[in-house]
């Protein structure tokens, strides 16, 4: 059986001026929508990659905050450039730690860090405070990641398994005409 889609227009890749069978038209536009979740899905998993990135990087640079810290007392000063984290996460950083502590989402406010390169205690635990909570935000971004993730393989394979059963319902109905023809 053929359908003329005359007046329909474009739908799904279909030439409007074709003539195509309605069983192709249906694989057609089943396909269509399949391949469109497929692209989404993709993007979707490079963006739980580039969060999961993003989360072990401030992890990292937490971790490495809290091991320069460690049994300081309250008050003491500790020598931010001998740390060599500046290099460490930013090879090409020319303008030293204010650009690296924003580049993590710390709020730096001028004299935290002092011309020779010191800040206190407090200081760089008021910036892991900031780091924890920039790791949790971006968690929590991470969760409806995954759920969005989640909904769009439900999609899928909800689109590929229309696709089957269109199929076997087709390939059963020829069936049942080669039968009748016997």
């Amino acid at each position: 059986m053929s359908v003329e889609m005359g007046g329909m227009g474009a739908i799904a890749g279909v030439q409007s001026n074709s003539n195509i069978d309605i069983e192709m038209f249906m694989m057609q536009i089943s396909a269509e929508r399949a391949n469109n979740l497929e692209s989404q899905m993709k993007d979707q998993v490079n963006e739980v990659k580039a969060r999961q990135d993003a989360i072990g990087k401030l992890t990292k640079f937490l971790n490495d905050l809290s091991a320069a810290i460690k049994g300081k007392k309250d008050g003491d000063d500790i020598k931010m450039n001998d740390l060599g984290l500046t290099t460490k996460y930013d090879p090409d950083c020319t303008e030293g730690w204010s650009v690296l502590l924003e580049k993590f989402g710390c709020t730096y406010k001028s004299g935290q860090i002092t011309s020779d390169g010191q800040a206190k205690k407090e200081t760089i635990e008021g910036w892991m405070e900031q780091l924890k909570g920039g790791i949790d935000g971006l968690n929590s971004q991470g969760q409806l990641d995954m759920i969005r993730l989640q909904s769009i393989m439900n999609k899928r394979n909800e689109s590929f398994e229309q696709m089957t059963n269109m199929m076997q319902k087709f390939n059963k109905a020829r069936e049942s005409i080669v039968g009748n023809l016997r």
